[in-house]
């Protein structure tokens, strides 16, 4: 039994899926699972106990409220050294528990994440890896969270349980309420240790919440407005970022934020510092394409949702002519639409589609009902579970 360590579990209604989840942390053989139930109205508490012993704990909050609230009120009753969270439609894989209290141990850091196997939870059937990406992997101050959650799940981490006490759940959040949890601890300056290892196995369902993307967007916004933009570029510098990378980053944050304007001050300084434009700056990261076509998306970008559209239709034209991008067709797309110029619109449209067929935004703007999708981040490079775009 590791001694030290509980897992930690939020479910309501969850009777259909917690029976796995508890059963994979039962094998893990930590001191404790605990669950936290917010007034199921299912079968749950009954189903997680069929599988489970004398190990876990059924607690519940004073009251039915958001995930921060919930989750906050399970982190304050660990007992243990360690707390590693679980959601209770997902699953460990074996041996997690233990690489992962071992990593915190070794490296004396506070929180500890790895990669996840993505499965479709309708029919079993593996969808794919989630590797962190290796760009993340030389620092342990994750200031890189700030401009996007590249992480498979950030609800997937371990931790210490002082260190994450220090950092607490923000209880207005509902939905990303994991993501504020780490940006939280960022800008206390916890430190990270980050695994190659596949530890998590990761169940995607079309009604849940992480799949509502509208909601999610706003509750990102939500969770980066508690935060100053100077004091992000302080943990930029602390974390040992270049001034090119971080002025980036307070672009991602501030479009985020829905602040176009402060997003076009941000790019401007990127822009200035900037040597060779047809150079691609940063390979292994997250966006591995020529800095002039960053520049002249983003610029396109920002203008077409600041209403700006002759500027944003230039902008988005050059970009295309320097690489054919989906992105970059569906807002040039969107742009055209609000020119008035639907049919060339909805050849974009098509194009940004034909270029990469699991594009919502796109396909969306193809069967428009009155308003366009905007894609307002270049989309991923590497392998994630929002594949929305």
């Amino acid at each position: 039994m590791n001694s030290e360590v509980t897992v930690l579990i939020a479910a309501r209604n969850s009777e259909t899926t917690i029976a796995r989840a508890v059963a994979s942390a039962m094998k893990e053989s930590p001191a404790e699972i605990l669950l936290i139930d917010d007034f199921s109205e299912d079968n749950t508490v009954r189903e997680a106990k069929s599988v489970s012993d004398g190990r876990l704990r059924v607690v519940s909050p004073p009251k039915h409220g958001t995930l921060g609230f919930t989750r906050q009120f399970g982190l304050n009753e660990v007992r243990t050294t360690f707390g590693i969270l679980l959601d209770s439609d997902d699953e460990f894989i074996e041996g997690r528990v233990n690489n992962m209290v071992n990593r915190l141990k070794e490296d004396g850091t506070d929180f500890v994440s790895d990669g996840a196997e993505l499965i479709d939870g309708a029919t079993g059937r593996k969808i794919g890896l989630l590797h962190i990406p290796s760009f993340l992997f030389p620092y342990k101050l994750q200031a890189r969270l700030f401009e996007r959650n590249y992480l498979p799940g950030s609800g997937f981490v371990g931790f210490r349980t002082k260190s994450a006490l220090k950092a607490g759940y923000d209880t207005e959040l509902h939905g990303p309420e994991d993501f504020g949890f780490l940006l939280r601890a960022v800008a206390r300056r916890a430190g990270f240790s980050l695994m190659e290892d596949i530890g998590y196995r990761y169940y995607e369902y079309p009604g849940s919440i992480s799949r509502k993307i509208g909601k999610q967007r706003e509750m990102y916004k939500k969770a980066l407005l508690k935060h100053d933009y100077e004091n992000v570029r302080v943990l930029y510098k602390e974390a040992g970022h270049t001034e090119w990378v971080t002025s980036w980053g307070l672009v991602f944050m501030a479009t985020y934020r829905q602040e176009y304007a402060m997003a076009l001050g941000f790019l401007n300084e990127a822009v200035a510092i900037t040597n060779n434009t047809t150079k691609v700056v940063e390979p292994d990261g997250p966006y591995p394409f020529r800095e002039d076509w960053r520049i002249a998306f983003h610029e396109g970008t920002l203008n077409l949702l600041l209403g700006n559209i002759e500027k944003a239709t230039a902008s988005l034209e050059k970009a295309i002519e320097i690489s054919h991008r989906p992105e970059a067709a569906n807002n040039l797309g969107v742009a055209e639409a609000k020119s008035g110029n639907l049919r060339k619109a909805q050849t974009l449209f098509n194009r940004a589609a034909e270029l990469s067929p699991s594009y919502l935004d796109a396909r969306r703007n193809i069967e428009n009902e009155g308003s366009f999708n905007i894609t307002t981040q270049p989309i991923r490079h590497h392998p994630t579970r929002d594949r929305y775009r």
